[in-house]
């Protein structure tokens, strides 16, 4: 390949498209093949057709009946037949860039994304597909609303709007190209959230790097329409919710329809009609549900393993062996994983057994009992009912574990002891022995101590008649090692000590606080009294872990006043605690005897004679069974998940559970996108004769199809390289894990469902050239037909292709006989349907009509199904006016001189040259006016149509298209919110799964009506901008908080505001130590002037915790480095005398600094100024980058070409 100039490629693409600037100019800078220097390869789209028709024509030969290389390429030239879109069109046969050639993606967590972790991974996610130019998709209805309680250090959750900002940022930050990234945000109406999700976007600067839309249910809709109330739901849709919102529907509804009639936003999804309509959906349990669930436990949850007791939390990330009932079984490599924030239960047991997570986690539940066989059912939580039996984990087969701490049986006998009996005193631990065998329990304690512990026998003992001590500073040592203090309190780290230990432990307690009970009315059992009930329900974890499923007995003595000694040889009336009691009991006894028994010896004797009175019976066996006494709801915490090999089951607090169903995998699903240009197919356009040739429409739509799989394959190609590529990278395995996790995902469900998107262009230039006005009752019909002949062509091709190349991998006819879709295809051809039943096909869906912007100018036609936006416009050219011969149209508000010239629609051009209309003419206003009134293309733009008949036409096409329709109706400014309002309504009445309103004005347009009319400011709206602030400063100001990076630090602005616009800014590191570390939600409050004791003068900053209390901070003025607070004095005094904030952007940007730290914080001070900057505000000396224009103006914060609608951000 041969590098060429930009210019020449420029002049060569010129002529190929007929002096066409911008289209010309769109193809140079977005599609000709390029290497990361920006070198040029190929001078016209000749030479990408070829490369791609290369391409295509490669895989074609791996299967039966190929295309050529040449009839491929005489499909797409001239982009006359079939056009590949966007990432096919720049990616296929590109080797100096490792891209995808997918279009578009949809990530998320479904149910679970509701953690920061899960937040953080969509947001990284996010950025990896971005900068592989694929657009990103995903829905926020997940995470929970605005003051839910949370189990960190903020209490309760900031809702929904801090996360659209965060992913709108990333979107800003990720250039493709010298283009932001396109995102996708949704939620549902069902959320409690959602009406500040819809307002998000009002805030000028806010979420400008995501566009959003409203899931919306038909009960929500029936809601509207009978004006009643809708119960809005957290988690949406629950059947059990742990929050609700009653509100009425057509409240919301009105602000859904007044924010799209003032700014185009929000989009309105139909997603009822989405689920119904989706053929993917069918295959919900093979993973391509829209929205998954995953059941899940608190990180607290005790869990039993070949290492003996962890918490969850301890396990997330790590392979680990489980002990279920007697057996191990591994887990997979990554352990626990979490799943997100939800909802959680606490079950209760009537042996005093607590376990805490979800409402659908399985339970393994008692089925039937019949003597010795026991058969169980799984579950849900949330379904069991009190009375109901579960299983309980038997460990009676694991004969030794290890802990984190390995200690052995005489440590945990003075441990346990010392629990029991025992004090501490300062650094000291004490031994304490009542009764008769005191004695002989000093002894033991004394061989434990010498052999266990630095022990020094002058420490001195108490010795009385009743009660010996023993102190020790060694058995304080090594308690601090296990964490156990004079709070007597069980640790996590005695939990997690080893079996010998364990023994030991209950050994020392038991000689301390047990008693042996026989009698004929309760048998014989071993029990432990306590006071402390939290030190009982540990002791009974750790008990079953040995095998000994004991019961915990609340309240068996109520506190009470009793004589007790006093330590001087008298009695003392004491309080005494409500007592508890740990009972063992049946077979659990002999357990109890052969682990660990008494060293007391007349509790030792007490135990064998009991054990010795049995009859011939024994003792009864334990069934490791308990009974479900209570469940209750416990607010949210993050949950986790495991998957254990083998036994799909483990150890959860000792009762047996079920592990997820699967690895939480998303469908990770792209689509890329082909477009048939329809006005190729009407013969003898703008006559009498106009027809549209079906035929071989048919055949070319069957052709796009096949193109469309082989384009598959090139993805697969595509992704193995990036994978490849992660694999070469220098970063460690932590670094690169979500990257390559992500693309092994959509690796999997691109191979397993082929999803393609072949749509349509040139809707609106066909039904024009076949002399039907769009909008109409007959274009409608044709349209409808034309759809109708897609749908069943590309079905029939991708059939085809199953029985040559195979069906798609999951594919099943039962899972699809009652879609509405495929009902409709066996309706309109039964012999097709009974092929697809009979070999399956080739792709899980097939059809969407996508915008089709960037393509259509190459075509040179209208865009997607919409009707043309203008037939004739203007643009402007800016002039000197002292040039000879120069013609000055127009004179901006900053003195600039513009020239303005007409432009034709092309096909408007080619109904003039049909119809003997001189195309090189100038024509007057009026003149123009006069041709489109005569041409099929009068009320049939996107102002003057009948927008309600585009909707029913949208509608109607929709039932022939299996993925959504892209469209936008286009009204007038003039247009009212009923108007909204009807045409949203009608949408949902006709089967729309999707619909957006843009209403002239409500955002900048890219061109120009073509009429002598301007819009002139109000005189004092247009001197506003200019006028000076108060010259003394308001004591408070409202003021925003901006986050950016400078030189890989994370630095804070706060903008204090006047009147909405900024007045002062300060700047510093987000350090604690520093500058000023604020809490990531916060995102606006006050800047307060005060003066301290002397009188000088300083700015605190004051906002609002999530509780509502005010929270200040003194001194801004004082907390950053001094060297960039007085760079932020000088901007501030620009701000505060009136300088448009453009004036001051550029002034920034400016400004020439030696310090590489100062250069990329004006950079970032820029970037925070820029969100304020009016949209429309144009740009003098700015060219598009794109199309050379120099009409570029700020929208959103960044610069958009009003010429060719590329945008670019800082």
């Amino acid at each position: 390949m041969e590098k060429v100039t930009n210019n020449f490629a420029y002049e060569e693409t010129l002529k190929y498209f007929k002096g066409d600037d911008l289209a010309a100019r769109v193809w140079v800078t977005k599609y000709a093949l390029k290497d990361s220097d920006g070198n040029i390869y190929e001078k016209t789209p000749d030479d990408m057709h070829h490369r791609i028709a290369s391409e295509i024509a490669r895989v074609e030969k791996k299967y039966p009946n190929p295309l050529s290389e040449t009839e491929i390429f005489d499909l797409i030239k001239n982009f006359k037949y079939i056009i590949p879109q966007g990432s096919p069109m720049t990616g296929i046969g590109n080797n100096f860039q490792i891209a995808s050639l997918s279009n578009c993606f949809v990530i998320g967590n479904g149910n679970d994304s509701d953690s920061y972790g899960s937040i953080m991974k969509i947001d990284e996610e996010q950025v990896q597909l971005m900068k592989r130019r694929g657009g990103v998709g995903h829905d926020l209805s997940y995470i929970r609303p605005k003051g839910s309680a949370v189990k960190n250090s903020a209490l309760t959750s900031t809702g929904l709007a801090p996360f659209m900002e965060r992913y709108s940022n990333s979107t800003r930050e990720v250039a493709q190209d010298g283009r932001r990234g396109a995102l996708m945000l949704s939620v549902s109406i069902n959320h409690p959230d959602s009406e500040d999700f819809i307002n998000a976007k009002l805030e000028q600067g806010k979420v400008t790097g995501a566009n959003i839309s409203v899931r919306i249910d038909d009960e929500f809709m029936k809601a509207v329409k009978s004006d009643s109330e809708y119960v809005q739901k957290y988690p949406v849709f629950s059947k059990n919710p742990k929050f609700t919102k009653t509100i009425f529907a057509e409240d919301l509804w009105k602000k859904i329809v007044y924010n799209a009639w003032k700014s185009a936003e929000p989009g309105i999804l139909f997603w009822d009609t989405i689920i119904r309509e989706s053929i993917p959906d069918c295959y919900a349990d093979l993973g391509f549900e829209t929205v998954s669930t995953n059941p899940c436990l608190t990180g607290d949850t005790w869990i039993m393993t070949k290492n003996g007791a962890k918490r969850i939390y301890e396990l997330v990330g790590k392979k680990y062996f489980a002990w279920v009932d007697g057996n191990l079984f591994p887990s997979t490599d990554e352990g626990f994983f979490k799943t997100g924030f939800k909802p959680i239960f606490e079950i209760t047991t009537k042996r005093g057994l607590k376990l805490k997570g979800t409402d659908n986690h399985l339970i393994k539940k008692l089925n039937s009992k019949k003597r010795q066989e026991k058969t169980f059912d799984w579950i849900e939580l949330g379904n069991l009912k009190k009375g109901d039996k579960i299983s309980i984990n038997n460990n009676r087969n694991v004969k030794n574990f290890d802990g984190d701490f390995k200690l052995n049986f005489e440590k945990g006998w003075l441990v346990g002891n010392l629990l029991g009996d025992g004090t501490f005193d300062g650094n000291t631990a004490i031994l304490r022995f009542w009764g008769e065998n005191n004695a002989q329990m000093k002894e033991i304690a004394v061989k434990y101590l010498e052999n266990n512990v630095k022990h020094r026998s002058d420490l001195g003992s108490g010795n009385d008649k009743k009660i010996i001590s023993i102190k020790s500073k060694g058995l304080y040592e090594l308690c601090e090692e296990i964490n156990f203090d004079k709070s007597k309190k069980i640790s996590d780290a005695i939990e997690k000590t080893d079996y010998q230990f364990y023994r030991g432990f209950f050994s020392g307690w038991f000689d301390a606080d047990g008693t042996v009970l026989n009698n004929t009315e309760k048998g014989i059992s071993v029990r432990l009294s306590s006071s402390d009930l939290y030190n009982l329900e540990i002791a009974q974890r750790m008990l079953l872990r040995l095998g000994i499923f004991s019961t915990v007995s609340k309240l068996r003595r109520e506190s009470q006043e009793k004589l007790l000694p006093d330590g001087k040889g008298g009695l003392k009336s004491y309080k005494i605690k409500d007592q508890h009691e740990l009972i063992i009991s049946k077979d659990n006894v002999l357990i109890f005897r052969d682990l660990i028994n008494f060293k007391d010896e007349f509790k030792k004797s007490k135990l064998e004679t009991a054990i010795a009175s049995l009859n011939k019976r024994g003792l009864y066996k334990e069934t490791f069974l308990d009974e479900v006494l209570d469940i209750k709801y416990c607010g949210e915490e993050e949950v986790f998940d495991c998957q254990i090999m083998g036994a799909n089951e483990f150890d959860a607090n000792g009762i047996n559970v079920h592990n997820c169903g699967e690895i939480p995998l998303c469908p990770y699903d792209s689509c890329r996108l082909i477009a048939i240009n329809l006005y190729s197919y009407v013969e003898n356009p703008f006559t009498k004769k106009a027809k549209f040739n079906f035929e071989l429409f048919k055949k070319h739509a069957g052709f796009a199809q096949r193109m469309m799989d082989d384009i598959i394959d090139l993805e697969m190609e595509k992704i193995d390289a990036i994978l490849a590529k992660i694999e070469k990278d220098p970063e460690n395995e932590e670094i690169k894990h979500t990257e390559k996790q992500l693309w092994e995902k959509i690796r999997k469900k691109t191979l397993q469902g082929r999803r393609t998107g072949v749509g349509i262009t040139a809707e609106g230039d066909m039904l024009a050239a076949l002399n039907l006005r769009y909008g109409s009752k007959e274009a409608n019909e044709f349209s409808v037909e034309v759809h109708k002949n897609l749908a069943l062509s590309a079905y029939r091709s991708s059939v085809e292709m199953a029985k040559e190349r195979g069906a798609f991998e999951v594919y099943n006819a039962e899972k699809e006989k009652n879609n509405p879709f495929v009902l409709r295809i066996k309706e309109a051809d039964e012999n097709l349907y009974q092929e697809m039943v009979k070999y399956g096909r080739r792709n899980i869906a097939l059809l969407t009509i996508a915008p089709t912007g960037s393509t259509s100018l190459m075509s040179q036609t209208t865009s997607g199904i919409e009707p043309v936006f203008l037939p004739v416009y203007k643009r402007r050219r800016k002039v000197n006016p002292n040039d000879k011969d120069v013609k000055v149209d127009f004179i901006d508000e900053v003195g600039d001189s513009w020239e303005e010239y007409i432009v034709f629609h092309h096909h408007f051009k080619t109904w003039m040259q049909a119809n003997g209309y001189d195309t090189s003419k100038k024509y007057s206003n009026e003149g123009i006016q006069e041709l489109i009134e005569k041409s099929p293309y009068h009320k049939a733009t996107s102002n003057d149509i009948d927008w309600l008949s585009k909707v029913e036409m949208q509608g109607a096409i929709q039932k022939w298209v299996d993925h959504s329709i892209s469209v936008t109706i286009n009204i007038p400014n003039e247009a009212t919110e009923e108007l909204v309002n009807q045409l949203y309504i009608k949408a949902w009445e006709v089967g729309c799964k999707g619909v957006t309103v843009y209403r002239d004005g409500s955002r900048s347009g890219v061109l120009v009506a073509a009429d002598d009319k301007k819009e002139e400011k109000d005189e004092e709206e247009a001197t506003s901008s200019l006028e000076a602030f108060p010259t003394k400063r308001p004591q408070i100001l409202d003021a925003d908080v901006v986050r950016f990076q400078n030189n890989k630090e994370k630095w804070i602005a706060f903008v204090g505001l006047v009147d909405g616009r900024p007045y002062e800014i300060f700047t510093g590191l987000a350090d604690d130590e520093e500058g000023i570390m604020l809490p990531r939600w916060v995102n606006e409050g006050l800047i307060i002037k005060n003066r301290d004791e002397n009188g000088v003068s300083r700015y605190d900053f004051q906002f609002k915790n999530l509780r509502g209390y005010k929270t200040t901070i003194e001194g801004l003025s004082h907390k950053f480095n001094p060297e960039f607070w007085n760079y932020a004095k000088l901007i501030s005094g620009t701000l505060r005398h009136g300088m448009p904030i453009e004036n001051v952007v550029e002034l920034i940007n400016r400004l020439e600094l030696d310090s590489e730290s100062i250069n990329t914080w004006k950079a970032g001070v820029a970037r925070a100024l820029k969100r304020y900057i009016p949209d429309g505000t144009e740009v003098d000396g700015h060219k598009c980058s794109n199309c050379g224009s120099d009409q570029v103006v700020y929208q959103e914060g960044c610069l958009i070409c009003k010429n060719c609608g590329n945008s670019k951000c800082g």
